[in-house]
């Protein structure tokens, strides 16, 4: 199964000229900026953050929504999408992130968690862009 990950987001300017963007894929992600241009690079980090928050949490990545009239696609950075791909088949194939890793002949520990982890820049940048809640970046 061929999977795009391109999500459409909502893009509102506030009334004190903050833009926001929203996800309708993802209820839990939000982020916002000053500038139109701020606001669609961190939302492609808040993207990341909301799917590796599904991932961590065993949840769906859901297959993206049409988007509507006036709202704009962000795309999954390539080493997302190639995780979030993964982490599909391995659902698919009900094979856990052990399992996986046993079969390439690998520690668990040091690559099965490679598939749900964050890089530390990533985080790191999120977490300065987006208020971070239990559930995600909102």
């Amino acid at each position: 199964m061929e999977q795009h990950f391109e999500y459409p987001a909502n893009i509102e300017q506030d009334s004190a000229g903050f833009y926001l963007i929203t996800f309708p894929d993802f209820p839990e992600a939000a982020t916002d900026a000053r500038s139109q241009e701020a606001a669609l690079s961190e939302a492609i980090d808040c993207l990341e953050e909301a799917v590796a928050g599904r991932m961590k949490r065993g949840g769906d990545i859901p297959t993206p929504s049409p988007a509507a009239k006036g709202w704009v696609l962000i795309a999954l950075p390539a080493l997302y999408s190639m995780k979030a791909a993964l982490y599909l088949a391995l659902r698919e194939a009900r094979l856990s992130q052990s399992a996986l890793a046993a079969k390439l002949g690998k520690n668990e520990r040091r690559y099965g968690a490679f598939l749900i982890q964050s890089t530390r820049a990533v985080r790191q940048r999120s977490k300065q862009r987006c208020i971070l809640s239990e559930n995600g970046c909102v």
